[in-house]
């Protein structure tokens, strides 16, 4: 866990820092257990004293950080705001409860709940008719609603979204055969498997033997049902779990597939896998992708594993592996960084073809791809 914050100030254009801040219980509490998400910080344009600083509150500062009072009247977590260079006293900030703008300097905030700006994390469908779709939203759990296209999909009925297992941050799975089992995951490598029917959530999650060091999952651990059979679940922690009968039971078919470099693991879960696929072709053939820049296969069900990252981009984050449907040797592998990468990757040669070319560039340090899907019998790629 990461706590507190600290702030520094430089009038030199940084060739010299000077510590504002003090060290007290409001600075240690400002980000809870998890500041690592927070560290955003703004300056008034018109008083160089005057900095507001994001964390669990939208806390403000007129003595360059020495003391800080919080602005209530909002939803927590901060992460944006913009101040009126004309007008200090009007704010527009971003949380994860959605927008909020003050007239009066933060005194009082006026919520637009009526703009559509829930953040979904992640969707998923059931194979039903009319289908489902499942989605985790930030601070507030996961919602399900039903999906019917008898009418065509520019008349599909307005519906409410309910409930569903999982949380803010949850990918789910639905067993194809049966849509009331679902699966979801929860932080740092859980899992539970729900009957929607009867309410029943059972906790799978692999668990390590007595006396071994707990699994590494990173926040939103990667897991899949396989395509070849649906009993088969696999899971990433730093190493490769497949269960057979629905997560009853769990067998570790990977050694540890991330560097493992011992001077590298802090209080941010890292080192972990973060991504998985499952040829759709061949039973048994599959690929890991790691938060360290790793991406290793196995052809036997994890009786063997090779490293298929060389000449990736090593250390950069692995967010989606997805095995071709054609070609048993071919994976298409995106990376983030300072530069997110789109690559063809052929094992058996090895071949690596960078094909984020064919899209528009994107440069920026913030990059971020989060998901990768190949539309079935078609060349056709979303990003």
């Amino acid at each position: 866990m990461i706590r507190g914050a600290t702030v520094f100030r430089s009038d030199n254009g940084g060739g010299s820092w000077r510590r504002t801040s003090e060290h007290n219980q409001f600075m240690e509490r400002l980000g809870g257990t998890y500041g690592w998400v927070f560290g955003q910080m703004r300056v008034d344009p018109n008083n160089p004293d005057k900095i507001y600083v994001m964390g669990l509150g939208l806390n403000v500062s007129e003595d360059s950080g020495r003391t800080f009072r919080q602005l209530t009247g909002m939803h927590v977590d901060h992460h944006g705001l913009y101040i009126d260079p004309n007008n200090s006293d009007y704010l527009v900030n971003s949380n994860d409860g959605g927008a909020y703008v003050s007239y009066d300097g933060g005194d009082n905030w006026r919520f637009f709940g009526e703009l559509p700006m829930v953040q979904f994390f992640n969707v998923n469908f059931d194979m039903g008719d009319p289908f489902r779709v499942y989605g985790s939203v930030q601070d507030h759990g996961s919602y399900t609603g039903i999906v019917n296209l008898n009418n065509g999909r520019h008349e599909i009925p307005t519906v409410e979204f309910d409930g569903a297992p999982g949380g803010e941050g949850s990918h789910h799975a639905i067993d194809p055969r049966d849509t009331n089992i679902v699966y979801s995951a929860g932080f740092y490598g859980t899992i539970s498997r729900t009957n929607r029917a009867t309410g029943e959530t059972r906790q799978i999650v692999p668990r390590p033997p007595e006396g071994e060091f707990p699994y590494r999952g990173q926040w939103l651990a990667h897991f899949i049902i396989s395509p070849h059979d649906p009993n088969t679940i696999y899971h990433g922690m730093n190493y490769v779990f497949r269960s057979t009968n629905q997560g009853d039971d769990w067998e570790r078919i990977s050694p540890d597939l991330t560097h493992n470099d011992p001077d590298r693991l802090g209080d941010i879960q890292f080192q972990t896998i973060t991504a998985l696929s499952e040829s759709p072709i061949t039973e048994g053939l599959l690929y890991a992708g790691s938060d360290d820049g790793r991406v290793h296969v196995t052809q036997d069900g994890g009786e063997s594993w090779i490293d298929i990252s060389g000449g990736l981009h090593p250390d950069r984050f692995t967010s989606e592996v997805v095995a071709s449907e054609y070609h048993e040797s071919t994976v298409y592998v995106t990376q983030n960084g300072r530069r997110v990468m789109i690559l063809l990757l052929t094992f058996g040669g090895p071949r690596i073809t960078e094909i984020l070319g064919r899209v528009s560039p994107m440069e920026s340090p913030s990059d971020l791809l989060t998901s990768f899907v190949r539309i079935p019998r078609t060349r056709t790629c979303f990003i």
